[in-house]
């Protein structure tokens, strides 16, 4: 069985509505299915693909598989954009792109993991000795007691910024705005901690926000530049970068129902281009990618070959995070859920229009990335049987 994710976040822990029956006319889906041969494991798992949006009613669907034996699988299902009734619409590819919202938590916890190993940063000292001198640390909730292991854990006591009333009406006042860290971090100054640092758990976006912000600083890199090179570049993971501008190549169009969060429209994307700048997200998840690369990329940090051992057992080594699932912990940009004996290891991702989950099987090393553009319906109680079916037919 696949994990149960409790919650799909872009930092909202958000609980998304059930699909509206009817609210589009179903797009002929990308012949997944019908161009394998039959029988084949792409025939069967093209078959689950199809199956899905037709219940679901959602656009399209993408997806991608890493092995144990080291191949590949991907494919994609349905449409990267809807059209009119009886007009011909585009059929979803594998090579199509969409935003990864939290996802990319994990790509920069692995990178900061890769600095830890070579000695150029102290997961576990005060980040004061790093910016301590601004003039608004002291504002930062719990600030003496915050260390780069309780940001990334999520164990800073910090409120969450994109939850904020303020910080959704500064984006509807200037949707095309670039924010630096700093004037994210405006909207939590003086804030009251949620508990004493490393007391609880609370996701937030603005944990892995101060995170980069502390980084950059000590490394004098750019929190994407040392992205590319210990990661992106490492992996040849050559669909895969920043979504930190509007015009984004191989994006395809989403649906969203948060308009009222964001200054979005329904359709959030047209042409490649988003509807407002997605820059904001930065090292809270801000990246672009197509279902392989993600696949690609998860395998190997779980499988090992992307840091080592010792840093994958920091990143797994979690605490409890019950808003992600029953038994669920969270570790350094990692999501561990239960399924009885089995432990299964990713993360999931919400950016208006967009879903996206990465769930590594560590008893078969198994990976496994889905995306969708739209998040219209599409929860985790939506979610979960796909990646058990899909499970079951890799490993079967």
């Amino acid at each position: 069985m696949t994990p149960s994710i409790g919650t799909l976040a872009c930092g909202l822990l958000l609980l998304i509505p059930a699909p509206k029956t009817g609210a589009w006319p179903i797009q002929p889906s990308a012949p997944s299915a019908e161009t394998q041969p039959a029988g084949s494991i792409e025939a069967r798992l093209g078959d689950a693909l199809n199956k899905f949006l037709a219940t679901t009613n959602a656009p399209g669907i993408t997806l991608g598989i890493a092995k144990a034996d080291g191949s590949e699988i991907a494919l994609a299902a349905g449409v990267s954009r809807r059209v009119p009734e009886g007009d011909p619409a585009p059929a979803m590819r594998p090579t199509d792109r969409m935003m990864s919202g939290s996802v990319g938590k994990t790509y920069f916890a692995a990178a900061f993991m890769l600095l830890a190993q070579d000695g150029m940063i102290d997961l576990d000292a005060p980040i004061g000795k790093t910016i301590g001198s601004e003039t608004w640390f002291s504002r930062i909730p719990n600030a003496k007691d915050l260390t780069l292991r309780l940001l990334l854990r999520h164990q800073s006591g910090i409120p969450e910024h994109v939850a904020m009333k303020e910080f959704h009406e500064a984006l509807r006042k200037n949707p095309q705005a670039n924010w630096s860290p700093e004037e994210i971090l405006q909207f939590i100054l003086d804030k009251p901690a949620l508990f004493e640092a490393g007391k609880g758990w609370s996701y937030a976006d603005t944990n892995y926000i101060l995170a980069g912000l502390v980084v950059e600083r000590i490394t004098r890199q750019k929190a994407y530049d040392l992205l590319d090179t210990r990661v992106i570049q490492q992996l040849s993971l050559r669909d895969t970068g920043p979504n930190d501008k509007p015009h984004l190549r191989g994006l395809v169009s989403g649906y969203t129902f948060a308009t009222d969060m964001l200054p979005v429209p329904e359709e959030v994307a047209i042409n490649e281009t988003y509807a407002s700048n997605p820059q904001f997200e930065w090292t809270g998840g801000g990246l672009i990618f197509t279902a392989i690369d993600l696949a690609r990329f998860g395998h190997n940090l779980f499988g090992g070959t992307l840091v080592s051992n010792d840093s994958l057992a920091a990143m797994l080594d979690g605490v409890s995070a019950p808003r992600l699932g029953k038994g669920a912990t969270y570790g350094l940009g990692v999501i561990t859920w239960k399924d009885g004996d089995k432990s299964y290891h990713g993360h999931s991702g919400w950016f208006p229009g967009y879903i996206t989950q990465l769930i590594h099987d560590p008893e078969t090393n198994t990976t496994l990335a889905v995306q969708v553009n739209t998040d219209k319906g599409i929860g985790p109680p939506v979610l979960n049987p796909l990646t058990r079916e899909l499970f079951n037919l890799i490993n079967n």
